[in-house]
């Protein structure tokens, strides 16, 4: 129908700064000034899914990021593992993605100078279409991607940012019926046999995941991974719940009718609902929006008042000193438009005369 056509048509310009931060967000693109320096052309495109490390179930924690990764390894109409990958890097451009905590961003751009220029920058759109319409996800090639996310996560482990991030996380004190292992387990506002809410925040959930917290524990649980795996992929990854931006120099006519041409098959709603198969395409509105929408008022604050008013030392991994003070707020979100937080940001962050950087300065302590 147009009305899901429409949604996952592209949106030129409200989402580019995502395509942006991707393109300068931590050391997996080292590598872009460079080739942006080449004098092509290049195009792009970046889909964002409004899902992230804070749906993983509790007893699956790391899946989204797991299912990230699955998508580079094939899809029904390119099943060639990497196929995506080595067709970019034969035509000089390159892709990247990443999973946050309240979604998953995929992206990548080409060259479209030269005489196979628009060709390619077509091909490699409807490559990438595929992605959201018919992957593997599943295979021998499930257990060699379990290695990867394992080689991130030892990674991670050195890195002094990723275990305070992760230290945050595991101190909450918001993780009590949300064990990060164990498909026995409250669901998320349940009652205790006390008739008290056990606390918990998605904040506390293990992001990363790793070879245990997606394969030996679960397994041993009686978790299908694969099976929960694909679940979670037709639960989540849907028109509505998507944001597409396409850049190339053509025209916008040209660009779109592209767009549909190569997303007219993702579906508009969630193909599962409530665990159940929805093979009809129904249009129920109502439950496709609040499928994958993060609701975390009902949550209220991350950290616990009894995870508050304490000191952690870390030890770190590179020889450095650093002090982190760390403030709960309420959400701002509300407040997006006059932007509270830039105001705190800035007095706090200010170095002019009388404040706080010049009073560490006269006591030699910055």
């Amino acid at each position: 129908s147009n009305e899901h056509l429409n949604s996952i048509a592209a949106s030129y310009q409200s989402t580019w700064d995502e395509i942006t931060a991707a393109s300068n967000d931590g050391d997996d693109d080292d590598d872009d000034d460079e080739e942006d320096d080449d004098g092509l052309r290049k195009a792009a495109t970046a889909l964002l899914v409004n899902v992230g490390s804070y749906h993983d179930p509790p007893y699956l924690q790391g899946l989204a990021h797991f299912l990230e990764h699955m998508l580079f390894l094939g899809t029904e109409s390119y099943p060639v593992e990497n196929a995506y990958d080595a067709f970019l890097s034969k035509c000089g451009g390159d892709d990247n993605a990443y999973t946050d905590m309240e979604h998953t961003l995929y992206h990548y751009c080409i060259p479209q100078d030269g005489s196979s220029g628009e060709k390619t920058v077509w091909k490699a759109l409807e490559m990438f279409s595929a992605f959201f319409k018919c992957p593997l996800l599943g295979g021998e090639m499930a257990e060699r991607e379990l290695n990867a996310v394992e080689s991130e996560f030892e990674l991670n482990k050195k890195d002094d940012e990723c275990r305070l991030s992760q230290v945050m996380s595991a101190t909450c004190g918001m993780d009590e019926n949300a064990p990060i292992m164990g498909k026995k387990y409250e669901k998320e506002g349940d009652e205790s046999g006390s008739g008290e809410k056990k606390p918990f925040h998605p904040f506390a959930k293990f992001a990363w995941g790793n070879m245990n917290s997606l394969k030996t524990e679960p397994e041993s649980n009686g978790v299908n991974v694969m099976e929960e795996l694909r679940q979670f992929y037709h639960a989540h990854y849907y028109a509505r719940n998507m944001r597409l931006v396409v850049l190339a120099g053509y025209e916008l006519d040209e660009i779109q009718r592209r767009v549909v041409q190569h997303f007219r098959d993702v579906p508009a709603n969630p193909r599962i609902l409530n665990g159940e198969a929805n093979s009809n395409g129904s249009n129920d509105s109502e439950n496709s929006l609040n499928a994958t929408i993060t609701n975390l008022h009902p949550y209220k604050l991350p950290f616990h008042p009894t995870s508050l008013a304490k000191l952690y030392r870390i030890l770190p991994v590179r020889h450095h000193h650093t002090l982190t003070l760390t403030w709960q707020i309420p959400s701002v979100s509300p407040h997006h438009r006059s932007k509270p937080a830039d105001y705190l940001a800035h007095l706090i962050g200010h170095e002019a005369s009388g404040s706080i950087l010049a009073a560490l300065k006269e006591r030699g302590w910055a």
